[in-house]
């Protein structure tokens, strides 16, 4: 059956979606964000610089600790686990 080709139903493909000033688009490999990811909750926003994608927290699963970072090292919960110059040490 055919449908009207202005319908804002049926099949949707578009290149580019804005919301607001932010851009949503693609390519050939994935979807791509103009501006950080704010998932429902969250105060701080998911980033991405040239070498890594910055995560405020992570909580895995329905686990109780979660894991962040600080100047001290990566805490798992209550614990660090932190490098010095002789090696790797855990707190």
């Amino acid at each position: 059956m055919t449908h009207p080709q202005s319908s804002p139903r049926g099949l949707f493909a578009k290149q580019k979606v804005y919301v607001g000033a932010q851009t949503l688009s693609g390519n050939s490999t994935g979807v791509t964000f103009a501006g950080a990811i704010y998932p429902s909750g969250l105060t701080k926003a998911i980033t991405a610089n040239s070498t890594a994608v910055i995560v405020p927290a992570l909580r895995i699963g329905a686990l109780a600790s979660y894991i962040t970072v600080n100047s001290t090292g990566i805490r798992i919960g209550s614990r660090y686990i932190s490098t010095n110059t002789t090696g790797n040490t855990t707190t």
